[in-house]
């Protein structure tokens, strides 16, 4: 045999042990951990996704009002399928079908943005707990052996805020 299929037997074995002995490796090791952002991540997404959508249809709105002849342009001021609605109508697909696909696409990136905010798992404790301390510090007040601050009230008829201290 030559040295071109001695390589070939070679490699093909060397896959198959690599295949064979790679889930027994993997399986001896423990479950990695894991870990989820803050939920302060929330708003950020949200209003990214209501910027970046809203930019992108205030575009949209603002080309139909200016240029109703165009065909398909009336189409634009629905969100989100508006631009893929105004693109079957108009017969060009030169760059002004680019536009309405990019257009459709930013719209849709903005409304996955709001979905992955409202949806997101998040850490149950909302951070650190030195950072909760320290910003529960900051609306503390204190003189002396007096310390008030302010706490939220749940029951099952309201929701408020309340405070609480000591003297």
């Amino acid at each position: 045999m030559t040295s071109r299929v001695w390589s070939t037997v070679f490699a093909c074995a060397a896959a198959a042990v690599t295949l064979v002995l790679a889930p027994r490796a993997f399986a001896a090791d423990d479950p990695p951990e894991v870990h989820y952002p803050p939920s302060s991540v929330r708003i950020p997404l949200i209003m990214g996704g209501l910027g970046l959508g809203g930019a992108a249809y205030s575009v949209g709105f603002a080309v139909s009002k200016q240029s109703p002849d165009v065909p398909g342009s009336g189409a634009l001021v629905i969100p989100i399928v508006g631009p893929w609605i105004a693109l079957g109508k108009n017969a060009c697909l030169e760059l002004r079908g680019f536009l309405l696909v990019v257009e459709g696409i930013v719209q849709a990136g903005g409304l996955g943005l709001i979905a992955q905010g409202l949806l997101l798992k998040t850490e149950s404790g909302g951070g650190d707990h030195k950072d909760r301390k320290k910003a529960a510090g900051l609306l503390e007040v204190k003189h002396g052996d007096f310390r008030m601050r302010p706490m939220p009230i749940t029951s099952g008829r309201m929701n408020g805020l309340g405070l609480t201290g000591t003297f």
